[in-house]
């Protein structure tokens, strides 16, 4: 089987309000293997975690089948797997997006440049309806790894650079799950300028400012604690925002200074998990 990795991010700007986001990766993962099947059928599994649904394997899958004219032709079986956790905001969907669809791409033998495979996950999470705008920023940082800034209305990148290892970011992952299709009718629109703001932030590289706006707009909104951003930052974090649409909120620490950023988040409900930035782009694993 053909396997190939994609990566996590954590928001930097939210883009359901405005369609302008931004997102820096992180070093969690999503992995897809592929093989070619002589019938034209789709076989999807999720390694480690049967309770989640398949329809974005197949649908990713069935892009890439289209894309090359061969759906009637043969199939495919992928298999995934991850470290990433579902439904808490740190672009699960986005990583499994890329990695089959770049998997189901290198089994069939066939070639397709970065920005294609992108835009061919996207479509997936639009069609699986895991995603509100297409998560294209996600979808970006996820693939290319560091800091993406985009128009998602567009699909189009308008910043994408490598960011420096030199920091951390410590997560807060509460249990409790929540897929982003059901806060769509929270009112994030009423934070439109606030948001907007917040990507001008992203664009002249004040990357902390535009997390934590973004985190403080996206926790009112989505009745998060907002003490977290408080005292994180009170203890000396570079930066706290909200992941996603949440529960995910995390910190921004120089690395390896994050021991009392650590206590802090103790405070909270949910795991800690501490991860290093990512400027890996998505591609084959061995």
């Amino acid at each position: 089987m053909v396997g190939y990795r994609s990566h996590s991010a954590v928001s930097v700007v939210n883009a359901i309000a405005t369609w302008r986001g931004a997102a820096l990766g992180v070093d969690l993962w999503a992995e897809a293997e592929a093989v070619v099947l002589s019938e034209p059928r789709i076989e999807g599994e999720v390694l480690g975690d049967p309770s989640v649904d398949t329809i974005l394997i197949e649908k990713a899958a069935l892009i890439v089948l289209k894309r090359f004219n061969l759906m009637e032709e043969v199939g495919v079986r992928v298999v995934t797997r991850s470290n990433i956790p579902v439904a808490r905001g740190l672009k699960s969907s986005s990583a499994a997006a890329n990695a089959v669809v770049l998997a189901v791409t290198g089994a069939l033998d066939e070639e397709i440049d970065d920005l294609e495979a992108v835009n061919l996950g996207v479509d997936a999470c639009v069609d699986a309806r895991v995603t509100i705008t297409g998560a294209f920023d996600d979808a970006c940082t996820s693939f290319f790894g560091g800091l993406v800034v985009t128009d998602n209305r567009e699909r189009e990148i308008l910043l994408r650079e490598m960011f420096s290892e030199d920091f951390e970011v410590l997560l807060k992952i509460p249990s409790k799950k929540v897929k982003t299709v059901d806060t769509k009718e929270k009112p994030l629109w009423v934070f439109k300028d606030l948001f907007l703001q917040a990507h001008g932030f992203a664009l002249k590289g004040r990357v902390w400012e535009a997390i934590t706006l973004n985190g403080l707009l996206c926790a009112v909104v989505y009745g998060l604690d907002t003490r977290f951003i408080v005292d994180a930052l009170a203890a000396g974090a570079l930066a706290a925002g909200v992941s996603g649409t949440g529960p995910t909120m995390f910190a921004v620490t120089p690395l390896g200074e994050g021991d009392a950023i650590i206590d802090v988040l103790e405070r909270f409900s949910g795991e800690t998990l501490r991860v290093k930035i990512n400027n890996v782009k998505a591609g084959r694993f061995l």
